[in-house]
């Protein structure tokens, strides 16, 4: 259909025809931020403090959209939980029918489906054939899923697809979008209260093209990394309400309710980036084992002056999860410091079948190889032996060599310390879990374990988004990273690629790098190390130009 040249814009069309439908409707500058947007950007993401109208001015903009072409238009609207959808986005839907004049017609053409298990709108018409191609469908859709096809739909020359709710659902969302994005008239919509600048959806969906750094919590919104994208970002602190200090607009956040978050809260809390600032929050806020800047450090790639180590870290997951193997180097630095960096990433393919070898076998078959391949010794190898694990490694030690390291996830935090010169690690975290993570951690910050940036990026997303807390235990405050039940339920997965990454530091203790180096520098702190070779460096130049 060609377009025709009324002199006026998109938007404008739309908010006539809006007013058409409600006539009682209450234009306000959060809503025609949100409409200029969906008629002028493809994938448009919108960030923003609670009770800022974001799911009901969306679900009452997919409405007007899909009755403007009900016959070229398939929508699908999604949630991570099929209640909140009916409940949420789904329920503001079907409210705007409801308080319609237009609703008797609406019901007439259109017949709406709300049950406990369908959510659907489509065309009264039974001559055609297609009609249940071109519908309004509500979808549940959480990050365990992993079959994107319950989003995708059928390619139609309307496609939308709206999710709420968003930002921990991950592939099968963006799969989704990816998938869609040749139909002709295309539209995504992605809402959420953001908690995780680390997430994929900060990462590659609502990130400004110059970076977070280019933005902060008061623009009002900025073009995307996305092609065709654009943010819409809502202050609850520049909201018409919470200026006015009185109720201007109905249903957008009041100043009650910000003054009670800023009390209860704080102004440097989680829930006062979310639900207030609506902006992603800054590492101090959301306690991370990983923080950004040890990302960033644990991204380079170390060379050695004398030839390396080869090593091997491996977690033999089973079913959906991955079966990872990170091959890397083990070395000295130029100051005598210790440090591994990783080279690569292989994911073990395993083959179904009863006239295939076990799993556990088709491995350790597979591992053994690429370690051989790679150069490594079983010595400088190590795995996860938790649960199944212990099958593949009882198979590795006898086949290849019982020198191959193995640790299990479940067991106590142990008395070694847990970084430079400090308390044993029994003593600042509960469970080895923990332990392995920080450690790591702390050796990345510290410039002993990189190559972050060779590795499959899952392996960065995974660090990024394990989080910790402090719990009472013994008497004590200690730290405790969090489950990996509740780590799966935000990351839509294991964190296959993180727990092999952080094994390598596991790996360098073993194998007595760490000890050797402070017994041969004489301190027993990590920190102290470039002290004393900056030290060493002068007195050599002091020598030297005597020597002269």
């Amino acid at each position: 259909m060609v377009p025709l040249d009324t002199g006026h814009t998109p938007e404008y069309h739309l908010r006539r025809a809006w007013q058409i439908v409600w006539p009682s409707w209450q234009w306000n500058d959060w809503a025609d931020r949100m409409v200029w947007a969906f008629c002028n950007y493809r994938i448009i993401t919108i960030i923003g403090h609670a009770a800022a109208g974001k799911s009901f001015v969306t679900s009452r903009w997919s409405v007007m959209d899909w009755i403007a072409r009900p016959f070229e238009t398939s929508t699908t609207i999604s949630t991570p939980k099929f209640d909140s959808l009916r409940t949420r986005i789904w329920g503001d839907l079907m409210q705007g029918v409801e308080v319609s004049p237009l609703k008797p017609h609406l019901e007439q053409a259109f017949q709406f489906t709300t049950t406990s298990n369908e959510l659907k709108i489509k065309v009264r018409d039974k001559n055609k054939a297609d009609a249940d191609k071109f519908v309004i469908q509500g979808v549940a859709a959480d990050s365990a899923d992993i079959n994107a096809s319950k989003l995708r739909g059928q390619h139609t020359p309307r496609r939308r697809i709206i999710a709420d709710e968003c930002e921990h659902m991950g592939e099968v969302l963006f799969s989704a979008i990816n998938n869609a994005r040749v139909d002709p008239d295309f539209r995504a919509i992605l809402l959420t209260n953001p908690s995780d600048r680390e997430s994929e959806y900060s990462q590659k969906w609502a990130q400004p093209k110059d970076g977070w750094s280019s933005v902060d919590e008061n623009d009002l919104g900025w073009e995307t990394v996305q092609p065709h994208g654009y943010c819409v970002h809502f202050n609850a602190l520049q909201s018409p309400n919470v200026k006015a200090k009185k109720k201007v607009v109905a249903g957008l956040m009041e100043s009650e309710a910000v003054e009670t978050i800023r009390k209860t809260e704080g102004e440097s809390s989680l829930a006062w980036y979310m639900y207030v600032l609506g902006f992603p929050p800054p590492d101090g806020v959301v306690t991370k084992v990983w923080p950004s800047q040890t990302l960033d450090k644990a991204r380079r790639t170390e060379t050695f002056d004398y030839a390396p180590q080869r090593v091997a870290s491996l977690d033999p997951a089973f079913q959906h999860d991955d079966c990872v193997l990170i091959l890397g180097n083990m070395g000295r630095l130029r100051d005598g410091k210790p440090c591994i960096s990783a080279q690569k990433s292989v994911k073990i393919k395993v083959q179904e079948g009863a006239e295939r070898m076990l799993k556990e076998e088709q491995i350790a078959e597979s591992v053994m190889q690429h370690c051989q391949e790679w150069g490594v010794g079983p010595e400088n190898f190590i795995m996860d032996c938790t649960g199944q694990g212990r099958g593949v490694y009882e198979i590795l030690r006898k086949k290849w060599s019982d020198k191959v390291n193995g640790l299990t996830y479940n067991d106590v935090a142990s008395k070694r310390p847990i970084r430079e010169g400090g308390k044993p690690a029994a003593e600042v975290v509960i469970y080895y879990v923990s332990e392995l993570w920080f450690r790591a951690s702390y050796l990345a910050a510290d410039g002993m374990l990189c190559g972050l940036g060779n590795l499959d990026g899952k392996t960065t997303q995974d660090l990024s988004a394990r989080h910790y807390s402090m719990k009472n235990n013994d008497g004590t405050s200690k730290m405790v990273v969090e489950s990996k039940d509740d780590l799966k339920k935000r990351l839509g997965r294991s964190p296959d690629f993180g727990d092999t990454f952080c094994q390598l530091g596991e790996l360098m203790v073993r194998r007595g790098m760490i000890a050797s180096y402070q017994k041969r520098t004489g301190v027993s702190g990590w920190g102290k190390i470039k002290e004393l070779a900056l030290k060493a460096q002068k007195l050599d130049k002091i020598n030297y130009g005597n020597s002269a």
